[in-house]
């Protein structure tokens, strides 16, 4: 009888081949497919960490058979790995945040508090499933396991790393077209959803990186939905930001880009989506740059047979006055299809002369000027009227205004609608209009995107 009952004990105490490998395996799987599924839907972490607790409450009673070790080993596991890498995040935010000191924003001190409640909270978890790990395993089996788990997801995260890395090569030259060496360029590398948008990760690189004795500088980013946020400093220069934008697809064969100085938008463009990225940026000294330009709003309507249709540029407000700096007028043009449509004239009088600028600039070959980029007036290339061909359409083209005797220059933006059906309707102008009376040249806008 005692034998028997050893023999029924043993046999309960041993562990089967599938025990060993397939449950193992599928746990693996299971791991595998809560980290996908996260990957894909990055605002349900708080979904997951339901369901991790769950879970984990189920396998304490299976601690004797092989399904708690299904259960246990996945969470213990992510845990482990959690640990490994926000520990490490988490200590470099902790020592940029030192640097910061006192102008560290209060949002970043919360963002810190949530970090490191994670984080104690990841470690008190672990404590508890390692107390409580499964019966059915030796010790060792259950370490090696996690190990296992721990180094494939490594392996497997880095080799999808490399698959969409992606080389961002730019070269940064002076308003001269000079290349500008050693410039310190600050970057991180933003990953969003499939819906383009709710950040779920940065990659911060500290310290910078330098630009060589040609002025060009290589940032490590990566493909499709992600964007790269970067800053480019030097003495004696003004800082400017770069953002680059997503690749939503596969087909999409060019990136939105824009630069950025004194928070300020200064430049839009499109960037072909190669191999590596390959682009140019100015930075402008300080004097080339300061201050930025006042930004004033005004609008007028009018009739075809009259009404305020001039602008004052001292005054700063529309007249129907004949004798001031700029006269408005709309009119009507077939286009190719043979359909009536509304155009807009902008005439400079007293001497006053009008330059039309396309809103958006080239960085590539052939490369936008250094004063097209910077939002600052050209000296020449000015005419005595221009035609908006879009005067409702936004963004529309940059307009820059010359005094006569050339000390003076103003830049605006002009929306306006008219309907060519109904001619004895007012047609509507809005007007925004930059100027600098510091350096009459800078007009980079002072807050806003225009």
């Amino acid at each position: 009888m005692l034998e028997i009952t050893n023999k029924v004990a043993e046999e309960k105490n041993t562990i089967s081949w599938n025990q060993k490998i397939l449950l193992p395996f599928l746990g693996l799987v299971a791991w595998w497919l809560v980290f996908a599924f996260y990957e894909t839907f990055p605002d349900s972490i708080l979904l997951f960490v339901i369901i991790g607790f769950i879970i984990f409450a189920a396998s304490i009673p299976q601690r004797d058979n092989a399904l708690g070790f299904v259960l246990w080993f996945p969470i213990t596991g992510g845990l482990v790995s959690l640990l490994l890498t926000g520990l490490l995040l988490f200590y470099g935010e902790v020592g940029s945040s030192v640097q910061a000191g006192p102008s560290m924003a209060p949002l970043e001190g919360a963002a810190f508090t949530i970090g490191a409640a994670i984080l104690l909270g990841a470690i008190v978890f672990l404590i508890i499933c390692i107390q409580l790990r499964p019966r059915i395993y030796p010790t060792l089996i259950c370490i090696l396991t996690v190990l296992n788990t721990i180094a494939i997801g490594i392996v497997g995260y880095n080799c999808y790393e490399n698959s969409i890395a992606q080389i961002v090569d730019i070269r940064i030259l002076d308003s001269a077209g000079k290349p500008i060496p050693n410039v310190e360029v600050w970057y991180r590398v933003f990953g969003y959803n499939p819906e383009g948008a709710s950040a779920k990760n940065m990659a911060f690189h500290d310290p910078p990186i330098l630009s060589n004795l040609n002025g060009n500088v290589q940032m490590r980013s990566k493909k499709g939905r992600h964007e790269t946020y970067a800053v480019f400093k030097k003495a004696g220069y003004e800082a400017i930001s770069m953002q680059l934008g997503m690749q939503y697809n596969e087909w999409q064969t060019s990136r939105d880009i824009y630069l950025l100085a004194k928070n300020a938008r200064i430049a839009t463009s499109k960037i072909p989506n190669t191999e590596p990225i390959k682009f140019t940026i100015y930075l402008p000294k300080f004097e080339e740059a300061n201050p930025p330009a006042g930004r004033h709003n005004f609008s007028t309507t009018f009739p075809e047979t009259g009404g305020m249709r001039y602008l004052d540029l001292t005054k700063r407000q529309f007249t129907d006055d004949p004798q001031a700096d700029l006269r408005f007028d709309f009119f009507e043009e077939k286009d190719s299809q043979g359909d009536s449509r509304p155009r807009l004239r902008i005439t400079g009088l007293n001497g006053v002369r009008i330059q039309q600028v396309p809103f958006d600039s080239s960085l590539v070959n052939p490369l936008s000027s250094f004063d097209n980029v910077m939002k600052m007036a050209s000296v020449d290339g000015y005419e005595e009227s221009i035609v908006l061909k879009d005067p409702g359409c936004e963004p529309g083209p940059r307009v820059y205004v010359k005094t006569q005797k050339g000390d003076k220059y103003i830049r605006l933006v002009v929306d306006g609608s008219y309907s060519p059906r109904e001619p004895h309707s007012p047609g509507r102008v809005n007007v925004v209009l930059f100027e600098n009376p510091a350096n009459p040249r800078v007009l980079m806008s002072d807050g806003g995107s225009n």
